[in-house]
């Protein structure tokens, strides 16, 4: 019998790259070597010697696209929302990763698994409609059950920490949208902010039609 190949931390199979060895199972009676890799969208998972050494497994499971969730190569749908998930928050390498994993922002461990993700978020929140992408509620905490919801591209746009939320009355919106409903110009409001008003007079006095900033 051939001796086992040793593989050095970097060693790379497919998508794959070595971590580490990892205390051996029990696989039909005998004891198997399993490693710790790393794929390059970032995620980390424990494989077994002959599946990574023969080629069976060259990725995490994000190369393999089922039916409905590829269009000419590129992934979609729910499939392509788990792994920029993942990338940002858990992937160093990633040009997004300072905006999230950077600054704390995670994915609950059940939704590491895509076919948990997908079950979870049909369940809670429904299926993703045209047009629609994941979003967090609150954009300081992470991508979990309580705080994930489906917004379109402008609301989530305008769901960042670069914005300016304003409460008043029981209704909590961004300046953005107090323009909207108000008739306010954004530039009235992002003055009268700077300039200190209590956000009753910001938001219920008539603009000055001499001067527009006020």
């Amino acid at each position: 019998m051939p001796k086992p190949l040793e593989l050095k931390p970097g060693t790379r199979f497919g998508r794959l790259s070595v971590v580490r060895e990892v205390n051996p199972c029990t696989f039909g009676g005998k004891k198997a070597r399993r490693f710790l890799c790393k794929c390059d969208c970032g995620v980390e998972r424990e494989f077994l010697y002959w599946n990574i050494s023969s080629g069976k497994s060259k990725s995490c499971g994000c190369s393999h696209i089922k039916h409905g969730e590829s269009r000419r190569g590129a992934k979609t749908g729910f499939r392509a929302i788990h792994e920029a998930m993942l990338r940002r928050c858990r992937n160093p390498k990633d040009a997004n990763y300072r905006n999230y994993g950077g600054r704390g922002i995670f994915v609950c461990r059940e939704w590491w698994d895509y076919k948990a993700f997908r079950n979870d978020i049909t369940r809670l929140i429904g299926p993703r409609l045209p047009g629609m992408t994941l979003d967090r509620i609150d954009v300081n905490k992470g991508y979990e059950p309580e705080n994930v919801r489906w917004l379109t591209q402008k609301g989530q746009t305008r769901n960042t920490r670069r914005n300016h939320f304003v409460e008043f009355n029981g209704r909590k919106l961004c300046i953005k949208e107090w323009s909207e409903v108000l008739g306010i110009p954004v530039t009235a409001l992002n003055y009268r902010i700077g300039a200190g008003w209590p956000v009753e007079r910001m938001l219920t006095e008539p603009v000055n039609k001499k001067f527009r900033g006020l």
